[in-house]
């Protein structure tokens, strides 16, 4: 994975989900759980916390789903 290259993907809000680098994530986005925090000083990167609300399962890819709910990175590396 070209961590730049991921890092570089347009992310779009819509009022029908999400979409990242032209793929569609489906669900909504509860409102009250989103915040976008712009740049600050010399940081480029912006922080976008949401809550995505779906019925479609997520599938974990070199991650897990631990017992308490959080993601874990099954490498180590986070």
């Amino acid at each position: 994975m070209n961590i730049e290259e991921e890092l570089g993907k347009e992310i779009v809000i819509a009022r029908d989900g999400l979409t990242i680098g032209g793929r569609k994530f489906p669900g909504v986005i509860a409102r009250e759980q989103m915040t976008v925090e712009p740049p600050s000083g010399n940081d480029p990167l912006w922080f976008v916390k949401l809550t995505l609300i779906t019925e479609t399962p997520p599938r974990f890819i070199g991650t897990k789903l631990a017992e308490s709910g959080e993601i874990v990175i099954e490498d180590g590396v986070e």
